[in-house]
Order: C-alpha cells, then structure tokens, then sequence
C-alpha cells in the first residue's frame, strides 16, 4: 500500500498536463467514444491535417509529452493541423456510455485497424475540410498505418511515417518472457502503475530495455516518461501481439487478413525511419518492410552513428532520445513538407 501511495504521489509531482487548442469527438462504428486533441497550426498553414498515433502501452503522451518533446507541438510550429489520436483503452480513452466495463478490456488491434483509425480520419476531415490527412505513427502507431494503406481507408492517407514500426516479429527474450505471460491475463495489464512503481530505480538501470537505449535518455525525463507514457493494455491486444512474435506472422485475430501481405497493394507514400539499436522494431526488418511496400514513393532512413545520426536510436529515443527534437522531428517534418 505504501508503494501504490508513493507512486500516486510521485505521478501527481511528475504529471504533463495537456493543454491542445481544442478537443475533437470521433465516435467508432461500435459506439466507443474517442477524444482526439487537435493543434491548430501555426501560419502559413499546411493544406493538409496530419494524425499522430501512439505505440503499445502506451498514450497520446508518447507524442505529445512537455513542449521540448512533443512532436505534435512541433508539427504545429511548422504549419499543420495536428490531430493527436488516442486509441481504446489508453489515456482518456478507456471508455465510457454507452460502453459497459465488461467491453473495455477485450480489444484487439483489428480494432484500432477497423473501428478506431477510420473514425478519427473521418473527424479530422470533417473538422478541417480535408479529402485526406498525413499519418504519423510510433511502434504500433505506424503499424495500424501498414494495415490501413493495404486497404480501401487507405485512400484517406496522402502519406505516412512510421517510426519504428515493424512488421516482422521475433521479440528479444525478455520480451518474449513478458508476452509469455499472456495465458494468465484476463481483462487488462495494468502496465501503468507497474510503470510508476519501477520509475525512481529507472536512471539506475543501464543498457537497453524494451528496444530502448536508456543512455540516451535525460534521467529526469526518462522518470517522467515512466509516469506519464505507458498506459494499461487489454489481455486480447498482448495474446494477439505473443502470437505474432512467436509465429512471425502479422495478421488479423481470426487469421483472415495479413496484414503484411497487404503491404504490397498499397499506394501511399511511405517514410521508414530505424533506430539502429532498437531490438523491438529491429533495422532489418523495418528495410523489408520497405521492400514489401507497393508504394512507388517510399523512403527508408536508418538513424545512427554510422549514416551521421548523433546517436545510434533505439526504440522510445527516436521521439524521447536526447537529440530526436533536433534531428528526428525535422526529419517527419521535412518528409511531411514534401507531400502536404
């Protein structure tokens, strides 16, 4: 108990509180009620809206943190229109009426693939005009990306950067051993407090964990992100997630639709950036990726030391890595320029 009131206090003394220009309502096929926060861009305004989604286990934060490392207030200071997607079951999104309790925990990625992102797409252009909007994606982010361009919502997308976002899975061991644990979830992970637990022995603990180098993180923020990032995720997301990692495959729940086999019918431009240390969405596989697409327009960009990056990334440090406001933000802008 004293842990659990420790941790609510440190997280109250840690907390980023958001403050968008305005709240946008998008409401899935299903019913579930989605808020989006929007950043009205600075002039000269972009023609185009673009939609920033989080990763696995995690909340609107992980793009939209404090103002130095926000990548959503970035884009706004650039001219777009910035739509800040959070999925069922993260932040403020974790449901309520006409949602009952029971339904809150058993999503799936088909369900951000299906019911979530088509629904923000639709509110994003009904508030802003737009035939299409620009994807951003971290991780997972960048993966409901891949899924949609296969598909017919992708003609909502005029372009797409996914951040670390794989489509091959063959997780590193102690990754692995946590999915493994997935036989014994009912309802959700609540990775969350146990994330606000372990964040004071954080700056302690050295090499990399979960695809992140943590000596490219500031001790400080990487404590905050620990309060503020990580969010519960539902039982059904991580059995789906520990079956593609111990099959490699990347495909619906009910295994009727690949989604990688998918990636050769899409048309949408793409950007690719790895981080050259990330183990979750390792080099290699995020190239093949590129292979695999359709797209006539398609970038692959590798970041580290080697190709004149100021660190060799790993996963979390390509939006929270020391240099990412200065080397990784200019880098989704510029490509962004280039097709708004």
């Amino acid at each position: 108990m004293a842990l659990v009131v420790y941790a609510a206090l440190e997280t109250r003394r840690h907390a980023w509180p958001r403050e968008p220009d305005a709240w946008v309502t998008a409401k899935a096929a299903d019913g579930w009620p989605l808020l989006v926060a929007r950043y009205e861009g600075a002039a000269p305004k972009k023609a185009l809206p673009v939609v920033l989604c989080h990763g696995l286990g995690a909340n609107a934060t992980n793009l939209d943190a404090i103002p130095e490392y926000s990548l959503a207030r970035y884009l706004k200071s650039r001219g777009y229109d910035t739509f800040v997607l959070e999925l069922r079951g993260a932040g403020r999104n974790v449901g309520a009426a006409p949602i009952p309790w029971r339904k809150r925990w058993v999503h799936t990625f088909d369900d951000f693939v299906r019911l979530d992102a088509p629904a923000a797409l639709k509110a994003v252009r009904e508030a802003t005009g737009a035939d299409q909007a620009l994807w951003v994606g971290h991780s997972m982010g960048g993966m409901i990306a891949y899924a949609l361009a296969g598909s017919p919502e992708g003609a909502a997308l005029r372009g797409v950067v996914a951040i670390a976002s794989p489509a091959f899975f063959r997780a590193p061991p102690g990754t692995r051993h946590l999915l493994g644990l997935n036989v014994l979830l009912r309802g959700r992970l609540r990775i969350r407090t146990l994330a606000r637990l372990f964040a004071p022995l954080a700056a302690y603990v050295p090499g990399k964990r979960f695809g992140s180098v943590r000596s490219n993180f500031d001790p400080k923020l990487l404590r905050q992100v620990l309060h503020n990032v990580l969010d519960d995720m539902s039982g059904a997301l991580i059995r789906q997630f520990a079956r593609w990692s111990k099959d490699d495959v990347f495909d619906s729940n009910d295994g009727r639709v690949d989604y990688r086999a998918g990636l050769a019918k899409a048309t949408t431009p793409f950007l690719l950036v790895a981080g050259a240390s990330d183990d979750l969405a390792p080099p290699r596989g995020v190239e093949r990726v590129h292979g695999l697409l359709g797209s006539s327009d398609k970038t692959y960009r590798l970041l580290s030391k080697a190709t004149g990056a100021q660190m060799d990334y790993g996963h979390g440090d390509l939006v929270f890595g020391r240099d990412a406001p200065g080397e990784v933000f200019p880098l989704v802008a510029d490509w962004l320029d280039l097709h708004a």
